[in-house]
Formats: structure tokens, C-alpha cells, sequence
């Protein structure tokens, strides 16, 4: 519990969960580094996810 506060506190915008495909619009965070960036991209009428995928930044 305190690592992922002192996580959250490093990266209040980040989205804590065990399954990287639930985060949408945000940062997550897996062992206590951002692992993955989730961007949702608005091209007109179309929606599109692009993932950036790290090796923790």
C-alpha cells in the first residue's frame, strides 16, 4: 500500500492496475514504474487508441 501511494504521489495521473489493458487516457504503472503511456487519438469522426509502450521511464 505505501508504494503505491508514494507511486500515485510521484504520478497522480497515473492508472494503477495488474492488467495494462485497462488503462485508457493515461499513464500505468506496473511495479512501480510507468510501464505504459495510452493516448486516445481524435481524427475527425474515428477514434483510435495508440499505445507507446516503454521499458519503464
Amino acid at each position: 500500500m505505501t508504494s503505491n501511494l508514494r507511486v500515485l504521489l510521484a504520478h497522480p495521473l497515473a492508472i494503477h492496475t495488474s492488467n495494462d489493458q485497462d488503462a485508457r487516457d493515461g499513464l500505468v504503472v506496473h511495479g512501480g514504474k510507468i510501464v505504459e503511456l495510452v493516448a486516445l487519438l481524435l481524427c475527425g469522426a474515428r477514434r483510435a487508441d495508440a499505445v507507446m509502450v516503454g521499458g519503464g521511464w
